[in-house]
């Protein structure tokens, strides 16, 4: 397996990957990762740990990687990145690999004939839109997502007061990238904080200019510009540990949360959510249904609304869904990085069967792991 990224550095996607890198049945599987971007650190040097070979390609032209790559006969390269920045898609098209699939990365079809197989999963990718994918489509069983069940929160949660937040009063958060703000989820947020006296909605920084011009959206709206507060960035086990100050994260309605909502419902926070009808707009329903918490997947934006007001003003409500995340942390399947790493060595290992039988591929779900299956 050669797994191409040019994000095996600081980077989400590098704290996503090491570890299932790390859990592949070396039995079974030799791992190869090949960098397109340079990059050092702790994250860095655990990929590098969880290969038995990390190559740098950066400094390479795209036919040289992927001559480099055919030399080293890997039989299927996983792309992890799709078009995102500084990805190399020409390198896919020269076909350095018997087979090509793309995980995780952009949350999309690569839109030509580049990739052969997608991983996803049926709430992500319904099979009804499977002739809208250039890719043949390959489902997982609960979710496509995959965590490391290592993250580190830190020991301590700061005070409220540490983080500009009130002491009392309801905090609404959502620690979405800020271009992930469209007006008309802004206008339901602002809203929520107009019925809901004494909520505040807790943002993620984006720099002055987005300080800027939420704060003058929500005036125009007729809400106090304070009541935004924004979080200042912080190493990830400290962002995750003032998760704790928060009492519901409500995410985007376009590009919604991904790995925010996986580091949220780690950190212990509800996150309430409105799939939309693409894979971006879906991912985080995904993250949501598996942890175990379909009631926090609302069908529309009245409801997104609704249930938000309700949990902001029910504290029995929102106390009961606490509990269920707690419980659910340790065994839901968003949170199981060895039952998803067993089930990604299955799919690979059904797309190879297919290869080398002569198959060209085919859209195909990969079976539930017979132990959960019998532990549920």
């Amino acid at each position: 397996l050669g797994f191409i990224s040019p994000n095996f550095r600081d980077h989400p996607s590098a704290k996503l990957h090491w570890r299932h890198l790390a859990l592949r049945d070396r039995a079974r599987f030799e791992v190869f990762g090949y960098s397109l971007h340079h990059g050092e650190g702790l994250l860095r040097q655990r990929i590098v740990e969880s290969c038995d070979l990390l190559t740098e390609l950066s400094e390479l032209g795209s036919r040289e990687i992927a001559a480099r790559i055919a030399l080293d006969g890997i039989d299927i390269l996983v792309d992890l990145a799709g078009h995102l920045e500084h990805s190399r898609p020409e390198v896919l098209a020269m076909r350095p690999a018997p087979l090509r699939v793309s995980y995780l990365g952009l949350p999309g079809t690569m839109g030509r004939e580049l990739i052969d197989y997608r991983i996803t999963d049926a709430f992500t990718t319904p099979p009804a839109e499977e002739a809208f994918w250039s890719e043949k489509l390959v489902f997982l069983p609960d979710t496509l997502w995959i965590y490391n069940d290592r993250e580190a929160i830190a020991e301590s949660a700061p005070p409220r007061s540490a983080c500009g937040l009130p002491e009392q009063g309801f905090v609404f958060c959502s620690f979405n990238a800020s271009y992930k703000i469209e007006p008309d989820v802004f206008d339901v947020w602002m809203r929520l904080l107009a019925r809901v006296s004494g909520s505040v909605l807790w943002l993620l920084d984006g720099g002055e200019t987005v300080r800027r011009n939420l704060r003058r959206e929500a005036a125009v709206r007729g809400i106090a510009p304070e009541r935004l507060v924004f979080a200042q960035r912080l190493p990830h086990a400290e962002h995750l540990a003032r998760h704790a100050c928060a009492d519901l994260f409500l995410d985007t309605f376009y590009c919604g949360a991904h790995t925010t909502a996986a580091d949220a419902l780690w950190a212990g926070l509800p996150v309430l959510t409105c799939p939309g009808g693409t894979m971006a707009a879906r991912m985080s329903a995904s993250i949501v249904h598996a942890a175990g918490l379909p009631e926090l997947i609302v069908a529309d934006r009245a409801a997104y609304e609704t249930t938000a007001f309700r949990l902001a003003t029910q504290p029995g409500d929102l106390a009961a869904l606490r509990e269920k995340l707690a419980r659910n942390r340790a065994t839901c399947a968003t949170f199981d990085t060895t039952r998803r790493t067993r089930e990604l060595d299955r799919a690979f290992e059904a797309m190879w069967q297919r290869h080398t039988d002569g198959l060209s591929p085919e859209n195909f779900a990969v079976p539930p792991d017979e132990e959960n299956v019998e532990s549920r």
